[in-house]
């Protein structure tokens, strides 16, 4: 199966480039909260990155690195962006092939395309030997849990924080089982796309924008009272671009509908001592996730000495940042503040 060239060979002309920094909509979402925008370039294509106050001195407050994601960019946590880390620097990535960055062509390997051009860019914006936190909501944990297991030398990480992480689980149902459970819109868009190539997010770009827009704030009415207008207009605007190279090779890395080929929870119980010594887990108690994988490799890193805690948030759905933003703020502080008073 190929998606394309490797990325040593991407061309910056794939899909069409989204509005500049200074006209990016996130600019409006984190007020008022100043952002700072750029495009870091590197071998693996352009990404939009993000960072808030970048002002901060980090001697003994090392920054933040946020991963969102399927079907999102940075601009997702703009209700935590104020109170979340307030007295750190926090760097928000938009994931290659996603949000406001180049819809870039993945190999073969796309969780390894992932892996390389999230280093490089990581890489590119802090100093080296600085020591951050990395935190992931979503299929944003998923890589972010990959970036802790094959971080080696060049990227000195604190901590992860793993935030409704999708691809930990291991199917134990069938798959008609799992699907049952799945919200009504769900289940709508898996009978819909079924046998199809089309990925999830094509249905939006089937129509005129002036068509598009307010269809998708219709049919997601739950988001749009969650989130606001705004942000459904950010969110269109990023999920319309072509091609869809990221939700296609996301796609890759399924199996059955919400879970991994290969979950992480394997993978981190087979290396558990290549783990930083801070692994935290967060998750919503009425998300579709569950915290069963959370739950276990608590119990596996504490028996090996290292720091791990499982919170659930009740009454959070999955997108616990925005049903729940207080709670999930008050949770990421306390993981960093106390981790870093060493209780």
């Amino acid at each position: 199966m190929t998606w394309g060239r490797s990325l040593s060979a991407t061309s910056s002309s794939i899909g069409r480039i989204l509005d500049g920094p200074d006209q990016s909509k996130v600019h409006r979402l984190f007020e008022p909260t100043p952002v700072k925008i750029k495009d870091v370039e590197t071998k693996f294509g352009r990404t939009r990155v993000f960072w808030v106050r970048d002002q901060i001195k980090v001697d003994d407050k090392p920054p933040l690195v946020l991963l969102h994601g399927w079907g999102a960019g940075s601009g997702c946590f703009f209700k935590n962006i104020h109170e979340m880390a307030a007295d750190r620097p926090i760097l928000l990535i938009d994931l290659p092939g996603f949000g406001e960055s180049e819809r870039i062509e993945f190999s073969e390997e796309p969780e390894s395309d992932w892996l390389a051009a999230l280093k490089a860019v990581i890489n590119r914006e802090l100093s080296d030997g600085q020591e951050f936190w990395l935190g992931g909501h979503s299929f944003g944990a998923y890589l972010a849990g990959l970036l802790a297991l094959e971080r080696g030398n060049d990227l000195d990480m604190k901590g992860v924080i793993l935030m409704d992480a999708w691809g930990y689980a291991i199917m134990t149902e069938s798959f008609e089982e799992k699907l049952a459970k799945l919200p009504w819109y769900a289940r709508g868009l898996y009978h819909m796309f079924k046998g199809s190539k089309m990925t999830g997010l094509d249905l939006m770009r089937k129509f005129p924008e002036n068509m598009a827009r307010p269809l998708l704030k219709k049919a997601r009415k739950d988001l749009t009272n969650t989130y606001g207008e705004y942000f459904i207009d950010y969110t269109y605007d990023i999920n319309s671009q072509q091609p869809a190279t990221g939700e296609i090779a996301f796609a890759s890395l399924g199996k059955g509908f919400g879970f991994a080929s290969r979950p992480m929870e394997e993978r981190f119980l087979a290396r558990l001592s290549e783990l930083p010594d801070n692994v935290h887990f967060i998750y919503g108690g009425k998300s579709w996730v569950s915290s069963h994988s959370g739950k276990i490799i608590e119990e596996a890193l504490i028996e090996n000495n290292k720091k791990c805690s499982v919170t659930v948030i009740e009454g959070a759905t999955h997108h616990l940042m925005c049903t729940n933003p207080n709670e999930f703020n008050e949770a990421i502080n306390n993981i960093l503040n106390s981790q870093e008073k060493g209780s």
